[in-house]
């Protein structure tokens, strides 16, 4: 379920908790149909926060990530396929889900719900499968961390024309580095497949059962490369006002991108990992949306350290060097939580022991000094000098314990015990 928030498009507050009601498909599909009046009043009423509201929210302390291609689940990009689109909300929780302050999704639904048409069984099936995405996210959601884009914004005639031009000639460039990476596959009942190969991650494979004729790769492969580009483009703006970052698993997207500011010099100088050396983060990996908002809690001394060993891990280079040094830092990482369990456990057995101990000593004195005693107050004077030894330890062990407790291996120490907890 979502909670009533201003700065989430209330279309999609309503979508997500109708939808959560219904016990089976066909009861989510005629309640879709009831309320879809109510569903397209809602986003046209809703305005999303202008330019200037959001550069005036902007901390520079905190990061930004704005989720771009099949990582921004519900803009239409990438694989369609229901379940893989549902793996992606748990990937997205476990890796940007830490990382990230802020995380930005483009609000596709909205939009299609503005000029939604006739509800056929298709559109609406669309909508409950994007109702059923973002409610996965809903623990991100409720507790601000994920927010959402508008798919627009205003240009003038003049920047418009020089994006045109700046888009063409990108993509123009771009076909000839990639175009080895596409392979063209016909149909036997007609139309084509295209394979897009390391363009994406994990490479994609578009199809087109209505194409009437054979066509050559390159009448298809500008027109999909300036698409994808326009795409980037707009999500690069936006991560320019929050001063964030773009996070995508399109490797020609992020190409464009390079190649505008003339910094790419070739496919292998990107900073992207290859799918067949991902990098999963012990115990983090397995955790649901839930469970990353129980260990941003938990563990929220030791995020911040946490958080830079993670970036500089994930953005080694596509050479074998720096993903041998990544890996390591990595090992290094997991090692680290493990030291740190054995220092807690072993300064909390010291410290229960001390505790016992000296509990027993200070209740043996109260009685003595209680029944024996005719100066009670002077008796009392006498055990100043014990509790004083007590707030002493006590101011230690909790300083040694605020040491530990912000190291980066703690995140990790804490993701396992949440799991352990949930099994």
């Amino acid at each position: 379920m979502l909670n009533e928030r201003s700065d989430t498009p209330p279309a999609l507050q309503l979508l997500v908790n109708e939808i959560a009601q219904c016990a089976t498909w066909a009861d989510a599909r005629k309640r879709v149909r009831t309320i879809l009046p109510e569903l397209k009043s809602q986003a046209r009423s809703f305005d999303f926060p202008d330019s200037t509201e959001i550069i005036g929210a902007r901390d520079p302390k905190k990061l930004d990530i704005h989720l771009h291609g099949a990582l921004d689940i519900i803009s239409g990009d990438g694989c369609s396929t229901f379940a893989c689109r549902l793996q992606a909300v748990d990937r997205i929780a476990r890796s940007v889900g830490l990382l990230a302050d802020r995380i930005w999704l483009t609000d596709t639904i909205s939009n299609r719900l503005v000029d939604f048409g006739r509800a056929t069984n298709e559109k609406v099936d669309s909508l409950i499968e994007d109702a059923s995405i973002i409610s996965k996210l809903s623990p991100l959601i409720n507790i601000g961390l994920v927010k959402f884009r508008s798919p627009f914004y205003a240009i003038c005639d003049c920047c418009s024309d020089k994006l045109i031009g700046d888009i063409s000639s990108l993509a123009s460039t771009l076909s000839k580095k990639f175009k080895a990476d596409y392979k063209l596959e016909a149909r036997e009942q007609g139309g084509y497949f295209l394979h897009t190969g390391k363009c994406f991650e994990p490479p994609l494979m578009l199809t087109n059962p209505y194409a009437t004729q054979p066509l050559r790769l390159r009448q298809l492969l500008e027109p999909l490369i300036k698409q994808e580009l326009r795409s980037i483009l707009y999500v690069a703006r936006e991560a320019s006002l929050t001063g964030g970052s773009i996070v995508s698993n399109s490797r020609l997207g992020l190409a464009g991108l390079l190649e505008q500011d003339g910094r790419l010099l070739s496919r292998r100088s990107m900073l992207l990992l290859e799918k067949e050396r991902e990098i999963n983060v012990p115990w983090v990996s397995e955790l649901n949306p839930e469970q990353i908002i129980q260990l941003r809690d938990e563990a929220a001394t030791a995020l911040p350290a946490f958080r830079s060993q993670l970036i500089k891990i994930f953005s080694a280079d596509a050479s074998d060097k720096a993903l041998d040094s990544a890996l390591v830092s990595l090992d290094a990482l997991r090692d680290q939580a493990v030291e740190v369990r054995a220092e807690l456990n072993a300064k909390k057995k010291h410290s229960s022991k001390y505790w016992k101990v000296t509990y027993g000593v200070l209740g043996f004195g109260l009685s003595a000094y209680g029944v024996g005693a005719e100066n009670v107050a002077a008796g009392v004077g006498g055990l100043l000098p014990l509790i004083q030894l007590l707030i002493n330890h006590q101011t230690g062990f909790d300083s040694d314990l605020a040491k530990l407790t912000a190291r980066p291996g703690y995140v990790l120490l804490k993701a396992q015990d949440i799991l352990a907890h949930a099994h």
